[in-house]
């Protein structure tokens, strides 16, 4: 039981895992931890895959330091909900 307790990690350390998982490897342990999570909380699925959509999104768009205006934020919640949609289909 307390190997099945340390896999499953609250969401914060979850999305803290994922988010470091998108930009650099990470450890076999860690990895299969955030997995282990995921596959329990679909709140950490859904933020993670929004995370991951943003991230290719800024890189299509080549946004690397800069402040985002009103006009790029609502293309890119437009082109995420649309991904998320088809995401779901």
């Amino acid at each position: 039981m307390n190997t099945l307790k340390n896999m499953l990690h609250n969401c914060k350390q979850a999305q803290q895992i994922g988010v470091e998982f998108e930009h650099k490897p990470v450890g076999f342990k860690r990895w299969l931890q955030l997995k282990v999570h995921i596959f329990y909380c679909s709140y950490c699925r859904r933020f993670l895959k929004q995370s991951a959509l943003i991230n290719t999104l800024l890189k299509r768009m080549s946004i690397k330091d800069e402040q985002l205006g009103e006009g790029t934020k609502a293309k890119m919640q437009h082109e995420i909900e649309v991904l998320m949609k088809q995401g779901e289909d």
